[in-house]
């Protein structure tokens, strides 16, 4: 950003005015952009999600390993009331974060583990990624190399 506005400085370069406008575009454009994802990443609130995840995943686990001990002393939860209350203790954790993954997050889950499930073929595991690299990361890539282009054919 800095770099282009000293371009117009610069008198190594000889500028038109078409070109000095355009780099003046260019960089109030960019501004704007920065300013905009800037606003709206830190209004997504990355860290209290993470850590209601947490929260989350060690209330979970603490379920799962309630459950893992009681399979190892009896084989199977030993009637219907120790199903209902690890159903009753996994709901109410579920229900206090009221947090979960996308749905894309499950599939790419599955289209890593394509070995664990068998209605995710090698091709639904491949749209499944190039669906998650253009929800996650086209933007970022596109932030990337549309100024580069932009300001590329400033020059031309």
């Amino acid at each position: 950003m800095v770099g282009v506005n000293l371009l117009v400085l610069v008198p190594f370069f000889e500028i038109s005015a078409r070109q000095r406008s355009y780099i003046s575009f260019y960089s109030v454009f960019l501004s704007l952009v920065i300013l905009t994802l800037g606003l709206l990443l830190s209004s997504r609130d990355f860290r209290t999600n993470a850590e209601r995840f947490h929260a989350c995943a060690l209330d979970l686990s603490r379920i799962y390993n309630e459950l893992d001990i009681q399979l190892e002393l009896f084989g199977s939860p030993t009637n219907v009331k120790d199903y209902e209350k690890f159903a009753k203790k996994y709901h109410s954790v579920i229900s206090k974060y009221n947090i979960n993954h996308k749905k894309l997050d499950f599939d790419v889950f599955k289209a890593t583990n394509i070995t664990e499930f068998p209605e995710m073929t090698k091709i639904k595991g491949f749209l499944v990624h190039i669906k998650y690299f253009f929800c996650v990361y086209f933007v970022y890539l596109c932030i990337i190399i549309v100024p580069l282009a932009v300001g590329g054919m400033l020059f031309l």
